[in-house]
């Protein structure tokens, strides 16, 4: 009777075992598939947070739709820029890798370009208070993005 405690006890720890390691890939493939979000997907994210912390008011809704546009324009230009480098990434040369990698950061600047002048424009608008709020987001924002090149 022993032995066949000891058959099922054994076959109970490997299938829990089973599940608890299934359970864990499952999360980890969430969390690498929501890693791998496209640019569209951040930036509504990025639009939703921005237009809380600011407090936009209906009266800049004009300014503030520009600014969106011009921030959905972008994440539109990547995603397609990345999407073709993932295509093609197991042919392409060294030289392609590198000349597809300064087209996406190309336009990463590109779009920089484009949102700061509508940018300007809404933060023109803001009142004192929603301008320290945009200054406060923005330099917070700066120094999560860079505090990982910084440790050493």
């Amino acid at each position: 009777m022993n032995k066949n405690r000891l058959i099922v006890n054994d076959a109970a720890v490997r299938t829990v075992a089973a599940a608890a390691l299934s359970a864990t890939l499952a999360f980890a493939s969430a969390q690498a598939v929501a890693a791998r979000a496209s640019a569209g997907d951040r930036v509504e994210v990025r639009i939703s947070e921005l237009r809380s912390q600011i407090n936009i008011t209906p009266a800049q809704e004009s300014q503030w739709n520009k600014v969106t546009q011009v921030m959905r324009d972008n994440a539109k230009t990547q995603d397609a820029l990345v999407k073709s480098r993932t295509e093609n990434a197991k042919t392409m040369t060294a030289v392609e890798d590198i000349k597809s990698y300064g087209e996406i950061v190309a336009a990463h600047a590109q779009g920089i370009e484009k949102l700061s002048p509508v940018f300007e424009a809404l933060y023109d608008e803001l009142s004192v208070t929603q301008k320290k709020e945009a200054d406060e987001t923005f330099r917070h924002g700066h120094r999560q993005q860079h505090a990982g090149n910084n440790k050493n």
